[in-house]
């Protein structure tokens, strides 16, 4: 969440087509949830210390807010374990929802799971593969030079070179921060 509080939650491939990044305005917690806004604000904010990063991206203080009425219906109980299942909503032509169980389409074969039928609408190819549509449908030049249709996924990445270099100001910050292996964003 502090990764989006100054970089926004569209990500590097939609920074390319975006004039500037989404913010969040508000983050909203529920009624009778334990929680402190000073810790909040730390972890999101006060951590990184006075980072600054070049335009449009910026430090976005969030209005942090409790709910007085509004519980969460599922929140976690003593003794129970978290289920493994997930439902995404995508408002798309095909499905407008998916059950994924341990990150894979519910239902798919074992011999179907690593195809196209096992795939999630949300994952990475799914996603990229979107993303080459809309370019490729509203003739948008991503960057001079380059065939969207043949570019592989990392690569495509390091076109939105603004999100990139803020995001590598903002990575200094933080004390750890997992990486991928780079293999795994090496797709069509």
């Amino acid at each position: 969440m502090s990764k989006w509080c100054h970089l926004g939650v569209q990500g590097a491939l939609l920074s390319i087509l975006l004039e500037k990044p989404i913010y969040f305005s508000s983050f909203t917690i529920a009624a009778k949830t334990p929680f402190c806004k000073e810790a909040l604000e730390r972890a999101l904010y006060d951590r990184l210390g006075n980072v600054k990063l070049n335009h449009p991206y910026n430090q976005n203080r969030m209005i942090i807010g409790q709910s007085t009425s509004c519980e969460f219906e599922f929140s976690k109980n003593s003794g129970r374990h978290p289920c493994a299942s997930s439902i995404s909503w995508c408002k798309i032509k095909d499905k407008c929802m998916e059950v994924a169980v341990e990150g894979k389409r519910q239902g798919v074969t074992k011999k179907n799971i690593n195809t196209s039928s096992g795939r999630l609408n949300i994952c990475k190819l799914r996603l990229f593969s979107y993303f080459k549509e809309i370019c490729d449908l509203h003739n948008l030049e991503v960057i001079k030079n380059c065939d969207i249709k043949t570019i592989c996924y990392k690569d495509a990445k390091l076109l939105a070179t603004d999100y990139k270099d803020n995001w590598n100001i903002l990575r200094k910050s933080f004390k750890i921060w997992t990486n991928k292996d780079a293999q795994l964003l090496d797709f069509f």
